[in-house]
């Protein structure tokens, strides 16, 4: 496939245009013409550029690429080994990353309500989704489906009664927290915590759960790989670090 059609083709797929984000979109470093083989992984480093090497792709797609709003434009240090490994292999970056948590059928929110088996799955806060169990859950047992789905031990808070309104916004999501409980829903899943979600959890009855931020958002590129491997007919591999984080 052609690096700058498969942009195009993502860049419509993930509805760009639509996103505010503090983060370039789309191809962030051009390297050859034509792609025959893909790196899916959720975050850059030098060990993704490097396994990208080691099988010999053309193309690497993550959700959290290499140049954000706010940092510092000096190419130096862990960053000019980056560069010079992509550009001196000539490999593609792309990046999508509030494209990618909202998006419906690869993202790494509504996917996971679908694989879930919830129902009634609709935007929440223009960001992550809701959803809604058909018999409710105990709190216990839907701690233990999602570790099971992530496949990591989540830190979990549970709630007094069962689960059935869920809402989730994956990675930095805790911020989301309030509009959860605002919205009356009974259980609010994110990648990150902080210590104020303790009392604000158990306080307001919402069971919470924070399953690491790499991990929760492992979901999204990993199926967007698997549809670009479809849709072009092309190798793809996905590669996750040992992230814990």
């Amino acid at each position: 496939m052609n690096n700058k059609a498969l942009e195009a083709y993502l860049n419509t797929l993930m509805k760009v245009p639509d996103f505010q984000d503090y983060a370039p979109n789309g191809l962030q470093v051009e390297g050859r013409g034509e792609i025959k083989r893909l790196l899916a992984s959720p975050s850059i480093s030098l060990g993704v550029i490097k396994k990208a090497v080691e099988v010999g792709a053309q193309a690497v797609l993550v959700h959290h690429g290499m140049f954000w709003q706010n940092e510092s434009r000096v190419v130096s240090g862990p960053y000019k080994e980056r560069l010079k490994l992509l550009l001196g292999h000539d490999i593609n970056l792309y990046a999508y990353h509030l494209p990618l948590d909202f998006q419906p059928d690869y993202g790494n929110n509504a996917p996971v309500l679908r694989d879930l088996k919830c129902g009634d799955i609709r935007p929440f806060e223009n960001i992550g989704y809701s959803g809604k169990f058909k018999t409710p859950l105990d709190p216990y047992k839907f701690s233990i489906l999602l570790d099971k789905y992530y496949h990591t031990t989540g830190h979990h808070l549970g709630r007094s009664g069962k689960i059935q309104r869920v809402a989730i916004v994956s990675g930095n999501g805790v911020s989301y927290l309030q509009k959860a409980i605002d919205q009356g829903f009974d259980a609010f899943i994110t990648g990150e915590s902080s210590e104020w979600v303790y009392n604000m959890a158990l306080e307001n009855n919402i069971a919470f759960s924070a399953m690491g931020h790499y991990k929760s958002e492992c979901v999204g590129i990993k199926l967007l790989g698997e549809h670009i491997a479809k849709k072009f007919k092309t190798r793809v591999d996905f590669y996750a670090e040992d992230n814990p984080f």
